[in-house]
């Protein structure tokens, strides 16, 4: 049997807290090798839907799809284990770990159901190899010893990547990458992104960024108030008159 095209496919998505409608009935689909990008006005239900996706939250009403295989409502550690890895708008490494202890907790967590029951079969010499093939696909090398709070934001966005990466997953998802970042920093990741995309990664990203996104992605899906008014190119998204009034009333109200 052929390989479906589409690794991830979501089909009438919703959730509701109480009478407010975050997602409402959304479907899009991810393919094997693309890197698709969620995007929308703050508040559209970009964060909330990834949090669906990822486990995080248990959808009120739809179906989650990976390689084919139904996964909504599983909770976030099953959802990892079957391939989906993400990371966070607000960085969540291990702050008072070294940069190449985090690499090896997420190694550990692959295998073992908790973190502190792993820590101590993680020091392993494959281990710290696999650790140092993560580190120097993200360029960060030379922070191994480095305490993970003591590097810059952008390294530690790097890092939350790379312990991403040490799952292998099927799925990589980015949920604002360069929210905070500097400019630098900030093509430091497109450049980083791009390296990903090479090796031919599958990508979901959420940005807030427009030029970053009209760089990094193949498609875009647009949420707006949670319903999904536009998907396309980056270039047919741009030209929507839907998404640039979505958008227009985004500024109007930061006015």
């Amino acid at each position: 049997m052929a390989e479906a095209k589409e690794l991830l496919q979501v089909r009438g998505l919703k959730k509701h807290f109480g009478g407010l409608k975050a997602v409402d009935g959304v479907d899009l689909a991810v393919r094997r090798g693309e890197t698709l990008g969620l995007i929308g006005p703050n508040g559209a239900g970009k964060t909330t839907f990834f949090n669906m996706v990822c486990g995080y939250y248990t959808p009120t009403e739809g179906l989650i799809l990976l390689d084919g295989q139904e996964i909504q409502g599983l909770p976030a550690h099953a959802v990892a284990r079957k391939g989906i890895a993400r990371t966070f708008q607000i960085t969540k490494v291990f702050k008072d770990m070294t940069v190449e202890d985090n690499l090896l907790a997420a190694l550990a967590l692959k295998k073992a159901p908790s973190l502190f029951s792993s820590l101590g079969r993680s020091h392993t010499r494959r281990n710290r190899e696999q650790v140092r093939e993560y580190l120097e696909q993200v360029d960060i090398v030379a922070f191994a010893k480095v305490k993970a709070g003591d590097l810059s934001l952008g390294y530690m966005r790097r890092l939350e990547i790379a312990r991403a990466l040490a799952l292998q997953p099927i799925l990589l998802m980015l949920d604002e990458p360069c929210a905070g970042l500097s400019k630098d920093a900030t093509r430091d990741f497109i450049e980083l992104t791009q390296k990903l995309q090479a090796a031919g990664t599958t990508i979901m990203l959420v940005e807030h960024n427009m030029a970053v996104a009209t760089e990094l992605c193949h498609r875009m899906t647009v949420l707006a108030h949670g319903i999904k008014i536009a998907e396309g190119t980056p270039q047919e998204v741009q030209n929507n008159r839907a998404v640039i009034d979505a958008y227009l009333g985004e500024a109007e109200e930061a006015d």
